[in-house]
């Protein structure tokens, strides 16, 4: 959906082409089934590094196939379009309304990232566990159906359909930005695997 220009005289509207729900959820699918690819043994966690059960692809080939999944163009997404929302916040002064067709997945994405990047008690352990808590769980974010916890697979479809790793992809982003600026977060990667 989209809001109509007559109550935002000066608005300018930006599509951003983040990938709905079913876009995540495929771009995982097949992340994960590219990572789990040539083990023989899926409960024997040393055979992930062994090399008679893991081809061993070189570093261009690897990259190449993670690329093929469409996970990180989705991460590249959501980090291009909160880097333009910050940027209109910040340089501009502009006023910003961030909105997806549910306002539940894509919109809270980009809402919590670009308030990582503008303010700074974000990247503390409290403001980002007070920012999801925000963002995610006190505007809907419909955080069962989306993590599908506690359920079986298969049992009913139009729940199958709702599933989709958008808290995952979230944190992902997330990831990228403490890879990119350590120094300016409170926490690492260990806080944010403890998070997923």
């Amino acid at each position: 959906g989209t809001e109509t220009k007559k109550g935002y005289p000066d608005w300018r509207v930006s599509f951003a082409g983040i990938g709905n729900i079913h876009a995540v959820r495929a771009a995982h699918k097949a992340l994960a089934a590219l990572c789990v690819a040539g083990r023989e043994a899926p409960h024997d966690e040393k055979s992930l590094f062994d090399s008679e059960h893991a081809a061993a692809p070189n570093d261009l080939e690897w990259g190449a196939k993670v690329e093929g999944t469409g996970w990180l163009s989705e991460i590249r997404g959501l980090l291009r379009c909160a880097w333009h929302v910050a940027a209109a916040v910040k340089r501009r002064r502009a006023r910003v309304v961030i909105h997806c067709s549910h306002g539940w997945d894509r919109t809270s994405q980009v809402a919590a990232l670009a308030q990582i990047l503008l303010d700074a008690r974000c990247r503390t352990q409290r403001g980002f566990a007070r920012l999801v808590e925000k963002d995610f769980v006190a505007f809907g974010h419909p955080c069962a159906p989306r993590l599908a916890h506690g359920r079986e697979k298969g049992k009913d479809a139009s729940l199958d359909q709702q599933a989709s790793p958008v808290l995952l992809q979230f944190l992902d982003a997330v990831w990228q930005l403490v890879a990119l600026r350590p120094a300016a977060f409170e926490f690492g990667t260990g806080f944010l695997v403890a998070v997923a």
